[in-house]
């Protein structure tokens, strides 16, 4: 009876500890910028929408056009390869956020990209490949 009691006692601390530090928690911001992937040139094909997180590896699968909603001056470094490998090549919002044909313009499909905000271009001093990825539908 005692042993049950302590357990029964236990478990409820735990779970009151547990939602006072849930609560104490403030959310984590959504992302200010929403980006569109497309399987066809032109927008055609929606594969998936993403809100990113800043200077984190997104693997979305191969797409030929996308839309960059974003800030002035945020970039968009698309590579070729899941988990940022392979061939990159930089877009510049609003400067050049909607490549709509990757085939025309580069001569291949890209697969993965990392978002990096205007504000944090120099607080990143990691290599692009040891950003964490996220794997998002293929």
């Amino acid at each position: 009876m005692v042993r049950f009691f302590l357990n029964n006692s236990l478990g409820f601390v735990l779970v009151a500890a547990t939602l006072a530090f849930i609560a104490t928690c403030s959310a984590v911001p959504k992302s200010p910028v929403n980006f569109d992937f497309f399987r066809q040139s032109y927008y055609n094909e929606k594969i998936t929408s993403i809100s990113p997180i800043p200077n984190r590896c997104y693997t979305v699968g191969k797409f030929a056009s996308a839309i960059f909603y974003g800030s002035d001056s945020d970039v968009v470094k698309m590579f070729t390869e899941p988990c940022c490998n392979g061939m990159m090549k930089e877009r510049i919002i609003p400067v050049s956020g909607a490549p709509g044909d990757n085939i025309k313009d580069y001569g291949q499909l890209f697969s993965s990209f990392i978002y990096k905000p205007k504000n944090h271009h120099s607080h990143c001093h990691c290599g692009h490949n040891n950003d964490q990825d996220s794997i998002i539908g293929y």
